[in-house]
């Protein structure tokens, strides 16, 4: 008759352990990534001082003996022109920690200019107290197109193609998926609705900043509003996740399109019922091709506020 209580007293504890347990792993990994995505402002904005005060005094690496020698690194970088308004997406970045150590890969630095080869980055990160810094980095370059060398070689480089919204139609995907989602003159859509949407390149030599991906949403006869808006950053209480198609499900890219790429975007609270909403994306992309307006923007309808019955 005693044991009872105890054992589950005993159930209770664990119980609570394990959700602190969890919620301290993942509070670690957002704090990781704040430094990361931090870090990544800074070296996009070229500010030495503030690149700087997030690396470790015990920074080491491979080819890097310390802070000082990084330090230099980081600055010629700057001079010749790497580093300006470069891309850094980690929106696919995996994290690992083990203790006081954290390892951030698929990290990706690409330059503005097309004719820049990126570099892929590993982060070794420390847990300093205060905050995560990086103490150590690993980069290799980013694979190239085997045909880009084709238009590179002479000055006859074709203009850009415009992007494009994927649509269900173009990817001859099961009727049940909705692509993108809301999709145009979509009625019924739920009060709850989740959105995905993808885009592509036209031409496999370019590729979509996700820095100047933004979304648009405006319900009718009411005040537009962001949801997502530059420099990947989701607004108004919106949250999700801005990603290569490729790492999704393990699709093959092309499939979507050239280069494409995947916006999910997840809500805080019900759209209003009954209402006409138009939904507006814009980006452009390394070589300055930009999505039609008449592609980028369209409308649905949300279903009725669900009935309530009294029992």
């Amino acid at each position: 008759m005693i044991r009872k209580p105890v054992l589950l007293n005993g159930l209770i504890l664990s119980a609570i352990m394990l959700l602190f347990l969890t919620a301290s792993a993942k509070a670690s990994e957002d704090d990781v990534m704040a430094t990361v995505r931090q870090w990544g402002h800074s070296l996009g904005t070229g500010h030495i001082d503030s690149i700087m005060e997030l690396i470790s005094d015990g920074f080491s690496s491979p080819d890097i003996e310390n802070k000082a020698a990084f330090r230099k690194a980081i600055e010629g970088l700057i001079k010749n022109g790497f580093l300006e308004d470069a891309e850094i997406d980690s929106g696919a970045a995996e994290v690992l920690i083990e203790k006081d150590f954290a390892t951030v890969s698929h990290v990706r630095v690409e330059p503005e200019s097309a004719e820049q080869r990126g570099v892929l980055l590993r982060l070794t990160l420390v847990d300093e107290e205060d905050r995560w810094r990086i103490t150590s980095l690993e980069a290799e370059p980013l694979p190239e197109p085997d045909h880009i060398d084709i238009y590179m070689r002479g000055n006859d480089i074709p203009p850009p193609a415009p992007l494009k919204v994927v649509k269900r139609r173009d990817v001859h995907v099961q009727e049940h998926f909705v692509l993108p989602r809301p999709d145009e003159n979509m009625k019924d859509v739920p009060l709850n609705t989740s959105f995905f949407i993808t885009l592509a390149t036209g031409d496999e030599i370019d590729a979509i900043s996700k820095n100047s991906i933004t979304v648009l949403l405006k319900p009718e006869n009411a005040d537009s509003f962001y949801i997502l808006e530059q420099d990947q950053t989701f607004t108004n209480g919106y949250t999700g996740k801005i990603f290569d198609i490729d790492f999704y499900r393990g699709r093959r890219q092309d499939r979507f399109g050239k280069n494409a790429i995947g916006i999910y975007i997840d809500g805080p609270a019900e759209l209003k019922p009954e209402t006409r909403y138009t939904i507006a994306v814009d980006a452009v992309s390394r070589r300055g091709a930009a999505i039609p307006e008449d592609d980028g923007t369209w409308s649905f309808t949300t279903q009725a506020k669900p009935a309530v019955h009294n029992i």
